[in-house]
């Protein structure tokens, strides 16, 4: 049986910034996961938008050594999301 094709992937009807805006979890910080998922890029795709300061976010645990954890600024994705629709 085939699989059924992903009817909001960007949909025609609304611009990328509106698909992100409604995919993004509530809140004004997101974890890498959920911007990802959001974007359909791979985790670290999200990491290196961050370190090219595309989005922004920061490391909660910079400075120990625990493995890194990221929060991203919603506004920032959003942002970004703005620039892919205008072609930046």
């Amino acid at each position: 049986m085939p699989r059924p094709i992903q009817s909001d992937l960007f949909a025609q009807t609304e611009s990328i910034e509106q698909t992100v805006s409604r995919r993004l979890p509530g809140g004004d910080l997101l974890l890498v996961s959920d911007v990802a998922s959001a974007l359909e890029v791979t985790r670290t795709k999200v990491i290196e938008l961050m370190e090219q300061g595309l989005i922004k976010g920061a490391n909660l645990n910079l400075g120990s050594d625990r493995r890194p954890f990221y929060k991203i600024t919603r506004a920032s994705v959003v942002a970004y999301a703005r620039r892919l629709d205008q072609g930046i």
